[in-house]
């Protein structure tokens, strides 16, 4: 019975020391009570837990066993600068790997130049080479900068060129040596999709595009599906497709270049299927975010169906696309019949003028509100008939619809029935983002459609 005790009392233990892991930060001068901890999936972020401050000005965390291994970010509150001048909240990320625990020490302005990692191997690795990295880019950077002041018969020319050489050789090897010392760990992971390609010297500027664009992904491992517990891998794409901005386009114009970046983003994730769903749903959404139709469309045409029978963004995908295509330019677009913001009944087929601009927006969305006021101008600028609005409001709140209305003085008709995104005009419209503006005929053909004012205001005479 003895024994029997022994053995259970030593597993219980066992258990208790397995997940007893905690988080300890303490700052300097902290500004608030309480700090919070987010996960990361991918750009989704999400709450997971907070800490009140302690007796001994620490504020703890108790790991718990069902966090994922991956990337978390600590939000520390704002130093009195930002407070006053409206700044960002102090942000700090942490590698949680479940099989150690945490303890940070830091200031709350500059909390990574300040910071000091006292416990956790994944945490001073990640910091070693985070700080490390920041101070070698910056020289790199300066000395890559001289050749435009000191052209190459310029004595100083060769001993700058030897120095850029040899530190870039010098840095590599470090990071190499520290990765191979920690190859066991998340951090060595995360630093191999962190690491950026080093530019060659004195290289031409209308070379230096291609050569990134060439070297972007090369530490990168597409297999690894640690990466999808972090924020890292999208960032990196989205670096990438960043690349292939021109500043001279539109965004219609530019849609067709992001979405080819994506697609050689994609390509390379093709052989690990989780990787593939996840990073095509992650680009579906910044194109959503910027609202860039068309390369939503485009990649749903390709990818939809790269997943299997759980994919269900993929599914949602390909609803969309059809959607899409029963909205497509030509077809004879769905009814417009609703309720006013007060209260009032409105069907659109009483609208005089040749042209009804339909639009599809929300007041707390900030590229809406960037649009608005354009329209507004254009609105009140047309010849008498030329055309009406139409807005269709995905708010919750109608009083805070109502105040911005009154504040802005939109003169036009407002829907709105509180539904957000499941009202029947919404999903009528297989509405996925807004701002979104249909341009419809007298038979309420639809002539033009975009996701920005200036997409269709050629399709409004």
């Amino acid at each position: 019975m003895k024994k029997v005790l022994f053995a259970l009392s030593f597993i219980f233990a066992f258990k208790v020391g397995l997940f007893s892991q905690t988080i300890r930060i303490k700052i300097s001068q902290p500004t608030q009570n309480t700090i919070q901890l987010f996960d990361h999936f991918g750009e989704r972020t999400r709450l997971v837990d907070s800490a009140l401050i302690n007796t001994n000005a620490e504020y703890v965390f108790s790991i718990k066993s069902n966090w994922k291994p991956g990337l978390y970010t600590l939000k520390l509150g704002k130093d009195l600068k930002a407070q006053f001048y409206g700044g960002e909240e102090a942000e700090l990320d942490l590698i949680i790997s479940g099989k150690e625990s945490i303890r940070l020490k830091t200031a709350l302005v500059a909390p990574i130049d300040s910071l000091e990692v006292l416990e956790s191997q994944e945490n001073q690795v990640y910091y070693q080479y985070m700080k490390r990295d920041k101070f070698i880019s910056n020289q790199l950077g300066v000395l890559n900068e001289l050749p435009n002041y000191f052209p190459e018969k310029d004595p100083f020319f060769a001993p700058v060129q030897k120095r850029y050489i040899a530190l870039q050789k010098e840095y590599r090897s470090e990071v190499d040596a520290l990765l191979m010392k920690n190859s066991s760990t998340l951090a060595s992971r995360y630093i191999k999709t962190l690491r950026y390609p080093f530019m060659p010297f004195n290289l031409p500027l209308q070379d230096r595009l291609s050569y990134m664009k060439a070297h972007w992904f090369d530490e990168v491992n597409f297999a690894d599906t640690a990466l999808i517990q972090t924020n890292l891998l999208t960032k990196k794409a989205w670096g990438y497709i960043q690349l292939y901005r021109d500043q001279s386009l539109n965004k219609t114009q530019q849609e067709p270049l992001f979405a080819a970046a994506a697609d050689t983003v994609i390509s390379k994730c093709l052989m690990n299927e989780t990787m593939a769903i996840f990073m095509r749903n992650q680009l579906v959404k910044l194109f959503e975010m910027l609202g860039m139709e068309n390369a939503v469309n485009h990649l749903a045409e390709r990818y939809a169906s790269i997943g299997s029978c759980t994919d269900h963004e993929g599914d949602a995908l390909k609803k969309r696309l059809e959607g899409g295509k029963k909205l497509a330019v030509g077809n004879v677009a769905p009814e417009i019949i609703g309720t006013t913001v007060d209260g009032k009944f409105f069907d659109a087929s009483t609208i005089k003028a040749d042209k009804t601009l339909l639009v599809f927006w929300a007041s707390w969305c900030p590229h809406c509100k960037q649009e608005m006021p354009e329209l507004k101008k254009v609105y009140e600028a047309q010849k008498s008939g030329t055309f009406e609005v139409v807005a269709v409001s995905i708010d919750t709140n109608s009083n805070e619809l109502k105040t911005y209305l009154k504040e802005k003085q939109l003169p036009w008709t407002t829907l709105y029935d509180g539904k957000s995104w499941f009202g029947a005009l919404p999903v009528a419209y297989h509405l996925y983002a807004t701002p979104v503006f249909y341009v419809l005929d007298k038979n309420r053909k639809i002539v033009g459609k975009g996701g920005g004012l200036e997409e269709v205001l050629e399709f409004l005479h």
